[in-house]
C-alpha cells in the first residue's frame, strides 16, 4: 500500500503485442501456404529467430484464420498437403480416405529401393483397407465396428450376436421400434452407432435425443460429436463434419453437420431431458433411451406425467409423421412406465407401426437351471447367477427377466427351512441315503463356526425397545443356519453376563453388534466389560467381537456412507434370503393338498416364528430381529454359498405366514384371557432365568 501523501508509483506500460503477418489475399484459402507458413514459424522459434509469444500468436491467427475461411480445421488440411508416405507416418490406414489411399498406392509404386515383395505388401495391406471400407460404408453395424471403439481401452469393439440384433431390429423397415435389454450390454454403446449411421445415409437427418436428465442427452450428444470428429470417420466421410457453430448454438446441448438444408432451425442433434421443454418442431428421428427413472416403480405421478409428455408433447415433434422414427431402448420398470404404456397401445391396437423386442433379451435359464449368457463373450452364467444372489427378487425380475411388476409393499416373499432336529421321525420318510446325508449336514450344523448377531436396544427399562440377537452358523462351505433368536426386554447389564455366558457355554465364536448412534456408548461398554470378564475368569477365548454400522460403503471424504435404514437394507439382503443363502431352522411336513409331497416347514418355535414374521411382514410391527438378519449377511456376503438341498427335494415353504390370521388369532386370545403387564413379566421372567 501507498501512505497518504506519498506518490503512487508510476503505471507499468503493457506488454507489447508482436504484430502479426497479414495473409495475401491469393492465398486466403490456400491449405498448402497455410501448413507452409506454421513450418516456418516452427523452425523460426527453434531457431531462436522469433519469440515463443510472437509464435503462438502466429499459430493461433493462422489456425482460426483457415477455420474461418473454410470451416475446415487446418490439421486436417495438413494430411491432403502431405506427401502420401509422409502422410503414412502419422495416420492408420484406415484412417485414410479413399482418395489418399489412391495416391499412397501410386507413390508406393515408384518409390525406389522399396523391393518387389515390399511394395505387393504394401499394396495389399491397402486394398485390404479399401475393402473394409467399402463393407463399413454398406451396413450399420459394419460402419459402427470401424468407427467405434470400447470406453474402457479404446479397443475395436466387438460384438456379439445380441448386438446384432439390436441392428437388425433398427434396420427393420417398421417405422418404430422398442429394445428392451438388461443393463450393461451395450444397448446405448450400440444405438451410439446407429445414430451416426442414420446421420450418414440421410446428412439432412434432424434428431432429438431424449433421456431421463438432460445431462445424459447431452454426455451423449458429446460423444456423437467426438465421433464425427475422429479420424476414422472423416476416413469413410470427409465431406461430413460439424459445421461452425452458430452464435445462438450451445455446442453441449446440440450440433450441425455440414449440409444443404443450412437453414432448418433444427440442428442434426439435440439433446434433452425428460422435464425439458421441447422447443423444436420439426424432427425426423427421436432416439430415447431409459426415459424413466427408476422412482416410476413406486411413484404413479412420475409414470403419469411422463407417459403424458410423450403422447402429447415428444410424438407432436416430427416433420412427417408417416416417415419418422422412434427408437427407443430401456430397461422396465413398472407395467404402467413409459415401455409398458406403449406396449400395451400396440397390443389394444391403438398404437401402429412399432416393433417390441424384448423377450429374445431376457435371461433365462437352461433345463439345469444354469442361466444362459445373452453375451457369452463378456459375461459368463456365473455372472447372472451373482446378480441373482445379491439383488431384490423384484429388481432382478425387471433388470434380467424384463418382467413388469408393480412395486410390491413386502421385500421379502418367502423364506427358505432346513430340518434342524436329528430326531424328526419324519426323517424316516426318505431312503437311508438320503438320512445320512441330512444327518450330517446337521452335524455339520453343530459344529460349524457359530454366531451371535446382536442388535441391542437403545434404551433400557421396561417400556424400551427390544433387543434382539440371532445365533446363525456358518459351515466351513461358508452356508449360514439360523439356529435360534431371542427377544430380550432392554437391559445391558444383565444382556453383556450373557454374552458371557453364551460365549463361555454355548460356544460361541463371533459376536456381531451394531455399534450406531445411541448404541455406541453401550457397545463400547459391553466389548470392555466382555473382554475384562473372560480375562477374570481364566477363559481363552479364540473369538472376535466385530462391531458394525449401518452405513454404506465409501462415499465422503471422510471414508464413511451414508446411513442407510431398516428397509434398505433389507432389500439390499433379500435375494440372499428367498434364494435360500441363510435357511431358518424347520421340520418335515407333508403338504396332503399336492398328493402328500414332503417339505420343509417352520419349527414350532415361537421365537423363530416371530423372526420370520418380522422379516416377511416388514415394515408391519417391530423388527428388532431383521437387523441381526441383515448385518449378518451384509458382514458375510462375500462369503456366502447357496444352501442347495438334494435337487429332488423342495425347499421352499409352502406355509404362509399372514399377518390377517394371526392379528385375528392374538385378539381371540386375549379377549378370552386376562390382561397382564407382558413387559414387566417377560423383564421378571429372563431376569429370573439369568439370575436364579
Amino acid at each position: 500500500m501507498v501512505a497518504e501523501g506519498q506518490d503512487k508509483p508510476p503505471r507499468q506500460p503493457e506488454p507489447q503485442r508482436e504484430p502479426v503477418e497479414p495473409i495475401p489475399a491469393s492465398q486466403i484459402g490456400n491449405a498448402s501456404w497455410y501448413v507452409n507458413e506454421i513450418a516456418r514459424t516452427l523452425a523460426e522459434e527453434k531457431a531462436g529467430n522469433m519469440k515463443p509469444l510472437a509464435a503462438k500468436q502466429r499459430l493461433d491467427f493462422l489456425r482460426n484464420a483457415y477455420k474461418s475461411v473454410t470451416d475446415e480445421e487446418i490439421s486436417d488440411a495438413a494430411g491432403r498437403v502431405m506427401s502420401p508416405v509422409d502422410r503414412l507416418s502419422r495416420l492408420a490406414l484406415i484412417e485414410h480416405t479413399d482418395a489418399q489411399l489412391t495416391e499412397l498406392e501410386e507413390a508406393i509404386a515408384v518409390v525406389d529401393g522399396l523391393n518387389a515383395k515390399k511394395k505387393e505388401r504394401w499394396l495389399s495391406l491397402i486394398a485390404r483397407t479399401r475393402k473394409l471400407q467399402t463393407l463399413a460404408k454398406s451396413k450399420a453395424i459394419y460402419n459402427w465396428i470401424y468407427i467405434g471403439r470400447t470406453s474402457e481401452d479404446n479397443q475395436v469393439f466387438t460384438m456379439g450376436e445380441m448386438q446384432v440384433r439390436f441392428f437388425e431390429v433398427w434396420a427393420d423397415p417398421i417405422q418404430h421400434s422398442l429394445i428392451m435389454a438388461p443393463p450393461a450390454h451395450a444397448k446405448t454403446i450400440s444405438l451410439t452407432g446407429q445414430m451416426l449411421w442414420d446421420i450418414k445415409e440421410n446428412p439432412q437427418v434432424r434428431t432429438l435425443l431424449w433421456f431421463d436428465t438432460e445431462n445424459k442427452g447431452s454426455k451423449q450428444l458429446k460423444l456423437v460429436k467426438r465421433y464425427i470428429g475422429c479420424k476414422r470417420w472423416k476416413a469413410l466421410y470427409p465431406k461430413l463434419r460439424i459445421a461452425r457453430e452458430r452464435h445462438d448454438e450451445d455446442s453441449s446441448k446440440r450440433f450441425t453437420i455440414t449440409r444443404d438444408n443450412i437453414g432448418s432451425r433444427e440442428p442434426t442433434m439435440e439433446a434433452a431431458g425428460t422435464i425439458s421443454l421441447i422447443n423444436g418442431d420439426g424432427y425426423d428421428i427421436i432416439y430415447v433411451d431409459d426415459p424413466c427413472p427408476e422412482t416410476v416403480a413406486f411413484q404413479e405421478t412420475t409414470r403419469e406425467a411422463i407417459n403424458f409428455k410423450f403422447d402429447t408433447v415428444v410424438s407432436m415433434r416430427f416433420r412427417k409423421q408417416e416417415i419418422s422414427r422412434f427408437r427407443m431402448i430401456c430397461t422396465p420398470w413398472h407395467p404402467e412406465d413409459l415401455a409398458g404404456h406403449i406396449i400395451s397401445g400396440v397390443r389394444s391396437g391403438l398404437r401402429k407401426g412399432w416393433k417390441i423386442a424384448f423377450d429374445e433379451f431376457a435371461v433365462k435359464k437352461d433345463a439345469e437351471g444354469k442361466h444362459i449368457s445373452l453375451w457369452p463373450e463378456r459375461y459368463d452364467s456365473e455372472y447372472y447367477a451373482d446378480r441373482e444372489k445379491f439383488l431384490h427378487a423384484d429388481q432382478y425380475a425387471r433388470l434380467f427377466e424384463l418382467k413388469f411388476s408393480s412395486q410390491t409393499t413386502k421385500i421379502v416373499q418367502s423364506v427358505k427351512y432346513y430340518p434342524c432336529d436329528p430326531e424328526d421321525k419324519m426323517l424316516r420318510e426318505y431312503s437311508e441315503k438320503d438320512q445320512k446325508w441330512y444327518a450330517d449336514r446337521i452335524n455339520e450344523i453343530f459344529s460349524a463356526e457359530q454366531w451371535l448377531s446382536i442388535d441391542p436396544s437403545a434404551t433400557s427399562g421396561r417400556h424400551s425397545a427390544e433387543t434382539a440377537a440371532t445365533q446363525i452358523a456358518m459351515t466351513l462351505q461358508n452356508r449360514a443356519y439360523v439356529r435360534d433368536v431371542w427377544f430380550f426386554p432392554g437391559n445391558p447389564v444383565e444382556m453383556q453376563e450373557w454374552i458371557v455366558d453364551r460365549i463361555i457355554n454355548h460356544g460361541i465364536h463371533r459376536v456381531l453388534i451394531e455399534d450406531q448412534g445411541a448404541q455406541a456408548g453401550q457397545v463400547a461398554l459391553w466389548v470392555d466389560y466382555i473382554q475384562r470378564r473372560l480375562r477374570e475368569l481364566g477363559i481363552k477365548w479364540n473369538g472376535s467381537i466385530i462391531t458394525c454400522k449401518t452405513q454404506q460403503r465409501g462415499g465422503g471424504g471422510s471414508g464413511k456412507g451414508q446411513n442407510i435404514g431398516k428397509g434398505m437394507r433389507l432389500k439390499q439382503c433379500a435375494a440372499l434370503i428367498q434364494n435360500g443363502y441363510l435357511l431358518f431352522p424347520g421340520t418335515i411336513m407333508r403338504n396332503w393338498q399336492k398328493g402328500g409331497n414332503l417339505y420343509f416347514g417352520c419349527v414350532d418355535n415361537s421365537n423363530i416364528r416371530k423372526l420370520i414374521r418380522q422379516v416377511v411382514d416388514f415394515p408391519l410391527g417391530t423388527c428388532d430381529g431383521v437387523d441381526t438378519i441383515t448385518q449378518f449377511i451384509r458382514e458375510n456376503a462375500s462369503r456366502l454359498q447357496t444352501n442347495s438341498m438334494q435337487p429332488n427335494y423342495t425347499i421352499e415353504t409352502h406355509e404362509v405366514i399372514s399377518s390377517l390370521r394371526a392379528g385375528k388369532d392374538r385378539a381371540l386370545k386375549a379377549m378370552m384371557e386376562p390382561s397382564v403387564n407382558r413387559d414387566a413379566q417377560r423383564e421378571s421372567e429372563w431376569l429370573h432365568g439369568c439370575l436364579g
